[in-house]
């Protein structure tokens, strides 16, 4: 208890939206929250999604 990292990075795409995005973008947001949750194992989808969406990658938070 207390110990919890908070992360206040998130996708800009997310912010430029004003946090209102559509029922297709949280489905894919769903869709790489599942393959983020055994990255082990899914390694070769979430490089492919890293390689070629480049929207996941830039991050806006607290320092920037």
């Amino acid at each position: 208890m207390n110990n919890e990292i908070i992360f206040l990075h998130l996708p800009k795409y997310i912010i430029d939206k004003n946090l209102e995005l559509s029922k297709e973008e949280y489905v894919e947001l769903d869709n790489l929250a599942r393959l983020m949750l055994d990255p082990d194992t899914n390694f070769e989808k979430l490089v492919e999604i890293w390689n070629n969406n480049t929207k996941f990658r830039i991050m806006t938070g607290g320092m920037n």
